[in-house]
């Protein structure tokens, strides 16, 4: 039987059987080794809560980077704490600027959504640092944020001074109480409005009110909780601890 192809074709149709070939191998290669390492990445791109409403939501969650009490990451990485002194109140400090808008304390490994495990709200409410009180000596702080971009946390524990009875003050101030008590009476001179944070080991309970005005206040039953309280420089306030009914 005669060839009746051309030697052009000849050559045709084997570049073209060498290029099909060298494309099959790479495809093979890539699948195979997908196979070998699935979820294999060697840059795992940071989420944000647009991918994840709540950062513990994420099944790859991946941790910061520690640098002492500094920590660094991007997107919604948890950070994980040990050695924690429960009760103990820890100072949480970022920039202004930085996409946190929330934070959360939970046990390690946190707790799928709706579990009653949930991981505690620490967000706050008023300028300044955070303040987060662990229940147990190994915790993980999640940070929910809006972009991918870097940031910076310094966590270190709280240098307050302790109060039990009627504390006052002009401005800004936070203080850790360690009473028994569970409300307080709180006064506000001026016209500016006082933003008050009430942090316990459960979250942070919102105590905030208008300038001259007087009003209540009441937190969890807890052996420790941190008073911040933010307002102008030249606004005076007092927070009077109230005495417990004798049973």
């Amino acid at each position: 039987m005669t060839d009746a192809l051309a030697p052009g074709a000849r050559a045709r149709i084997r570049r073209f059987s060498t290029i099909a070939g060298v494309i099959g191998f790479a495809l093979i290669a890539v699948l195979g080794w997908d196979l070998l390492l699935p979820g294999w990445s060697a840059d795992p791109a940071p989420v944000t809560s647009d991918d994840f409403y709540y950062p513990w939501e994420n099944p790859d969650a991946t941790s910061a980077t520690a640098d002492g009490d500094t920590w660094r990451g991007r997107g919604q990485e948890y950070i994980p704490l040990d050695d924690l002194t429960p009760g103990e109140p820890l100072e949480v400090v970022y920039e202004d600027d930085a996409p946190i808008s929330g934070l959360y304390l939970s046990d390690p490994g946190g707790a799928p959504p709706g579990d009653e495990r949930d991981p505690i709200d620490f967000s706050i409410y008023g300028d300044g640092p955070a303040y987060v009180i662990p229940s147990s000596s190994e915790m993980e702080l999640w940070l929910r944020t809006r972009s991918t971009d870097p940031w910076t946390v310094t966590i270190r524990p709280a240098r307050l001074e302790g109060h039990l009875g009627t504390v006052s003050g002009v401005g800004p101030l936070a203080f850790h109480y360690t009473g028994a008590s569970t409300a307080a009476r709180v006064r506000s001179t001026g016209e500016y409005s006082l933003s008050l944070d009430i942090v316990t080991d459960t979250g942070v309970e919102d105590g905030s009110g208008t300038g001259g005005s007087a009003w209540t206040v009441a937190w969890p039953d807890t052996s420790s909780a941190v008073f911040a309280v933010d307002t102008d420089e030249e606004t005076a306030w007092s927070v009077q601890f109230l005495e417990l009914p004798d049973e």
